[in-house]
């Protein structure tokens, strides 16, 4: 199984969640992508982001 291109997650304050999603990123060998704004739930929040790093990764949304 190849690692994923992109870890996409939640923003705000920075937290021990942030955190622990950058350092999974990173232990993964994907970059992190915070989904500007988005609350605890990206998927809902943003699913155009969510489905634009399923379905195109590395590409940003715009």
């Amino acid at each position: 199984m190849s690692p994923p291109d992109s870890s996409p997650s939640a923003t705000g304050t920075p937290s021990r969640r942030e955190r622990r999603q950058r350092a999974l990123a990173r232990r993964l060998g994907a970059p992190y992508e915070a989904a500007v704004p988005s609350g605890h739930l990206v998927m809902l929040d943003r699913p155009d982001t969510v489905a634009l790093a399923v379905l195109h990764p590395g590409q940003e949304a715009a």
